[in-house]
Order: C-alpha cells, then structure tokens, then sequence
C-alpha cells in the first residue's frame, strides 16, 4: 500500500508562452524555459531522498496543440531514456542484438543487406523509443534461411535475355542455364532482381516509415496518443530513471550541462505543446489517479497561469479537497511581482473574477501558519498572513521561488506524517502550563502564580529554538520556580519580571499590539499576554466557557463592573475569526486549558509580550549549529521526545488505543489504525498521551 502519493499538473499551453519563453535567449527566459522538467524533477528528488516510506508520483503536462491535448510526462520521459541511454556506434550490431532478444537469430543477413549505417542506427533508436514497434518490426524482417530460399527461387525462375547472341532462355527449366556464357549472366541478373525484391520487401519498407517518423518526430506524435493519461509509479523507480536521463551525454556535446541536458529533451516535445489549456481534463485525471489509490497521504501540485479553457475546474478541486487531496497551486508569470515570497490568506481584491489569480487561489487548500511545513517558511525569510492560516498558493515569476517553495512545503506535504506526531512540535506550551505534575501543590496555594506559569513557558520555548544552547535548556519548573522564589506567589508586574530575567537567559522581549502578536505566532515564537476583568466579568468569563468550552467569547459576552483583578497567560494561536490562549488552571478549563476569544479589545487592557532573541545574542557554537541544521531547527521539539511515537493515544470513535506512530492523516484530520474512521486531532488529545512522561520535563 502506497502510503502517500504526490501529482504533478504542468500547463504547457499558449497562454503560458510568455512565462516559459521557450523561444527566448536571455537569461531569465531561459530560467523560465526548465521549468518543466526541473519543476517535476526537484520535487521528485527530494522526495526519494528524504522519504523513506513507499510512496508514489504522476505528473502530467496538459496543453498540447497535436495528438492530445495531455499527457503524462514520466512516461514519455522514461521513453526518452531507453532511446538515449545507448546510442550505438554500429547500429547494424545494435539491430541484430536486438532482434536475437526477440527471437530471430537470423535476421542479420537482411540487416546488414538492405540497410546503411546511418540507417540502422536511426531504426534502433526508434525501435527503443518505441518499444511496442519491435515484435512487427522483427517478424517482418526475413531470416537467413528465407533469403537464401528467395535467392534460388529467383535464380531459377528468371527471364534471361543474352543481347549478344540474340537468344531467350524462358522460364520453366534449369537445364537452360547450362548453356555456356548464359550461367554467370543469369545469376547476375536474378541477384540484382533478388536485391530489388529485398529493397520491395514489407520489412524494408517498414523500416524506412519508422526511420522516416523517428526523424520527423511522428512517433513523438503517436506515443503521446497512448500516454494520455497519467500513471503513478514509485518514487524511488521515477528518480532512478530520472538520474539516467540527465546523466547521459548529448552525442554532440559529451561535456554538456545540466541545462543543456534539459533543454534537449525538451525539442521532442516542443512542436506539441502550446496548445489550449484543458485544465478541467487534467484535474480530472488527477482525481481518477487519486480515487484509485488507497494512499493515506495525498498531495496535488498545479503550476499555471489559471487560464482554463474546456470549462471551470474550481468544482473538481473541491470534490478533491473532501477527498483528503492537499492542493497546493503556483500561478507563473513573466511579470514584475513585488513580493512573491508572501502567502496569502484573502484573494487580492483587485484580481477579477476570471483572472487565472483567483482561479488557482480559490482551488489551493488551506493551512495553519503554526503548523509544519507552513511554519518553517519565515526562517527562510517568507511573509505569512495576520489571519494565522495560509492558502497554499504562491505567484512567482522565477524559477527560483517555485524550487524553494517546492522544497519547503510541497515535499513536506508529501510526507505520510502520523497526524499526532506534527502537533508535538507546539504542544509543549501545553504540556508545561497544564501539567498534572505530582511535584505542584495545590492550586489554591498558587494562586495569583499565573505569571510564573506564562513567562517560565515562553521562556523555555524560546531557548528550545536555539540548536546546541550552551549549558542546556533550562527546564520549564526549574524557570517558574525561580521567578516564584524571587517574586512570590501573588500577582507581579510581568513586564518588570521580563525587563529583569530576559538578559540573565540571552533573551529579549517587546511589547507588540495584536498584530505583532500575529507576527510573533506566525514565527512560531510565544508570547506572554496580561489582561484584567472586573468581578462580575470574571464571573461572566468562566460561566461562558463552562456553557460552550470551545466557543469564542466577544465583547458582549463580558460586561460588569466590581473589583478588578489581572491574569497572565500565553497566546499559543490565532486564526482568521481569533486569538487562542493556554491558561493555566489545568486542562479542565475550557477547550483542554485552552479559550479562545475575539480580538484583543474583548479583554481589557490586553497587552501582549513577543518573547524572542537575534542571531547575535547566540554563541560561536551556537552560531554554527543554527547554520547546520537550518530550518530543521523547528524539529528539534520532537527529537526531545526519544519514544514518542510508543505514546498510547485512545480514538475518539473506536475508543481503542493505538501508539500515536500509527496514526495516519495530517494535522487538520487523523485516521485511526483500528477502525480506520477520521477525527480532528486536538491539543488536549496529546496533552493526555504526554501526561505518563511530563515527569522528566
């Protein structure tokens, strides 16, 4: 069972013209011009390195002007390959081998006969390039023993006319032939008649058809009719055979590049492309691939300019959407784009209703900011939205973009990741403020401790994102403790706490609005947020989420006056509709310890802290450890974790308990092992698995 499957769409239409400028010879043209290919073929590298469960790839290039208007692309590649990973010095020898494998041992005599060198070699590499024209080919071709058998029958039967003499030796008798001077003639003439037959033959002719296709690039047009469709293959087969076909020679040019490699195999193809732009077919085929593959993990990516032309293909994007397929869409343009590193969340108010824009945006799926892979792109220096979640769409008018979008995100996406295990990497927060640690004293002997609880998680969030920290982490109760003993247990001016303990731990904080709380989540860094209620607020605040646990309270919902009172928590979420919080009054608050709310105005005087340091506050080692591991820095989290995936965690439906590992889905839906029924996994569903090991945190 493939556990997860990745589809390629490349539109190689008319309108794209311009943003592939095939035609072209400057520089950024020619960038533009491997887009085909080195789109399809990073993707599946990546996959093949990095992935080590089975899964399978399909891409389809749709577009064509000839034959069919699509057309899957690894096929044809892979054909591309059998026809170039040997092209013979002696085709005559290439051809005789090659009809020996297929059973006629005795066809080089007619090989060698009836065809030129230049010839033969033509022959076998469209006979490799079209595997299916070899058993009708090498049937035709005559074996030794029927030439032979030819060679007499003409000899005995030919008309011989001796000018000299004036004679006429008919047909009927070889007894005619013994007459002096005629015998070398007449076996002169019938091998010159046996000669024109072989040149007659159906075998001759058909070589020359294929010869005279193979250089035409008819058969290009033929293989194309048959490769319509898209078929799914390994990843690991489609990267092998990917490897031959760049690593082979151009015959012309053995000390060729990379980019001359791509452009080459791009001529077959290029009389058929630039056609319509049929994206409803394609993503149709796609989701007949998809219907049929039981893969747990699927992912569709679209590189176009959104241009359809043989109807909407908005409708079959949803219908794969609820078929669990992540869509993930590249509009590519020649045109100047300010910022293409920058997701969005809303369309842009000035694309129109038919612009290819719109089209592929409201196709692309969407994601949380906090989750991987999408959180992973601010350390690359992308922009991600305000709202907390991110179409997966991208505009790019190079290259370069669509490669490292591709590398960030779509592999990522690719990955038959168990479900659970992706929440582990921000379900720390709630692990450290809700613990049902048997160290901690009663609640009530904690009470007003709320802004110990805030700033010792965000704190020892923020160090967990230094790779290699000198002197360790420090742990999150050994934190609470010391702002505890140092600032007691009643209530404490937070900012005052952060101004004093940030630069003791090489850390820095700032006050920021809710917008920059936005930023600061979108990075994936945590922050301490302060509000006060009066009495009958605070009473109006617990009785709502004790009504509706997961509802979002809005200013109405708090109103009264009385004494006021301030509280400390950590906003861990926020979304296009609101800010989530982590409370610290155990997990059964609430959504699990966590409440949600409007905006910052529903809560007085809410004032939020981003918690955070800079490169320059890390250490030599530490320095050296970031630039090592890169963005992979955001997985550090999980590696703390050494037999996470033996944690047990119950299904919601079957009510049976599986290891969190063998749970499949991604973050936004879990399938279960055992019943196979999906679930929207929770924080509070791993803050339970994570309870039986918080000891040792």
């Amino acid at each position: 069972m493939a556990e997860s499957m990745i589809g390629i769409l490349l539109d190689v239409s008319g309108s794209m013209e311009s943003a592939y400028a095939l035609d072209r010879s400057h520089d950024a043209s020619v960038e533009r011009t491997h887009a085909i290919l080195t789109t399809t073929i990073n993707i599946v590298k990546r996959e093949a390195v990095h992935h080590n469960r089975q899964e399978s790839v399909f891409a389809s290039v749709f577009g064509l002007c000839k034959a069919t208007v699509t057309c899957d692309l690894l096929s044809l590649l892979d054909r591309f390959r059998r026809a170039e990973e040997d092209i013979p010095r002696d085709g005559h020898q290439a051809l005789i081998v090659l009809a020996r494998e297929h059973g006629a041992r005795y066809a080089g005599k007619w090989i060698k006969d009836y065809l030129k060198p230049d010839e033969a070699v033509t022959l076998y590499r469209g006979l490799r390039f079209d595997p299916d024209l070899i058993p009708e080919m090498i049937r035709l071709i005559p074996s030794e023993t029927t030439a032979q058998t030819v060679e007499v029958a003409s000899t005995a039967s030919t008309v011989v006319t001796v000018g000299a003499l004036g004679l006429g030796v008919l047909t009927g008798g070889v007894g005619f032939l013994a007459l002096g001077g005629i015998l070398g003639g007449s076996k002169m003439v019938a091998s010159k008649a046996c000669e024109e037959a072989g040149y007659r033959s159906d075998a001759y002719k058909r070589a020359q058809e294929i010869i005279k296709d193979f250089d035409s690039d008819k058969i290009v047009e033929r293989l194309l009719q048959r490769m319509e469709y898209p078929n799914p293959r390994p990843v690991q087969e489609v990267s092998t055979m990917l490897d031959d076909l760049l690593k082979s020679k151009l015959p012309s040019a053995p000390s060729s590049s990379l980019h001359d490699r791509i452009r080459e195999l791009l001529k077959p193809i290029k009389p058929y492309i630039l056609g319509g732009t049929p994206m409803y077919k394609a993503l149709n085929d796609a989701e007949n691939v998809f219907h049929t593959t039981d893969a747990t993990r699927k992912v569709l990516f679209i590189l176009s300019d959104g241009m359809s032309g043989d109807g909407d293909p908005q409708p079959i994007a949803r219908e794969l959407s609820r078929s669990d397929v992540i869509i993930v869409t590249c509009f590519l343009t020649s045109d100047h784009i300010h910022n293409p590193r920058r997701l969005l969340y809303e369309a842009d108010p000035n694309w129109g209703f038919e612009d290819g824009r719109q089209v592929l945006f409201e196709m692309s799926s969407t994601w949380k900011n906090t989750h991987t892979p999408i959180s992973y792109l601010p350390d690359a220096k992308w922009e991600l939205p305000l709202a907390g979640q991110s179409r997966l769409f991208i505009q790019a008018n190079s290259l370069d973009v669509v490669n490292e979008f591709c590398e960030i995100v779509v592999s990522q996406m690719a990955l038959p990741c168990d479900a659970l295990v992706h929440l582990l990497e921000t379900i720390d927060l709630a692990t450290y403020i809700n613990l049902k640690n048997a160290e901690f004293e009663p609640k009530k002997q904690y009470k007003g401790s709320c802004f110990a609880n805030a700033i010792a998680a965000v704190f020892h969030l923020a160090m967990s994102r230094i790779v290699g920290r000198k002197g360790g982490i420090p742990k999150f109760r050994d934190i609470r403790h010391r702002i505890t003993r140092e600032y007691g247990f009643k209530s404490a001016n937070t900012k005052k706490i952060l101004k004093n303990l940030c630069p003791e731990y090489r850390l820095r904080f700032r006050q920021v609005n809710e917008t920059g709380a936005r930023q600061a989540i979108n990075k994936r860094q945590p922050v301490v947020a302060t509000f006060f209620l009066y009495e009958e607020q605070w009473k109006k605040f617990c009785g709502f989420y004790e009504r509706t646990p997961k509802g979002i309270l809005e200013k109405g919902d708090v109103t009264g006056r009385g004494s006021p009172c301030g509280h400390a928590v950590v906003l861990t979420g926020c979304d296009p509709n609101c800010l989530t919080f982590m409370n610290s009054w155990g997990q059964e608050f609430a959504d699990g310890g966590f409440f949600r709310v409007e905006d910052e105005n529903v809560l007085n005087e809410t004032t939020f802290y981003d918690v955070y340091w800079e490169e320059e506050d890390l250490t030599r080692s530490e320095k050296e450890a970031y630039e090592r591991e890169g963005i992979k820095r955001s997985k550090e989290l999980l590696r703390k974790f050494s037999s996470i995936k033996d944690l047990s965690h119950t299904c919601p439906n079957c009510l049976q308990s599986s290891n969190i590992g063998d749970y499949y889905g991604h973050i936004l839906e879990a399938r279960c092992p055992r019943c196979h029924k999906k679930f929207r996994p929770t924080n509070k569903d791993i803050m339970n698995s994570l309870y039986s090991k918080a000891h040792n945190l």
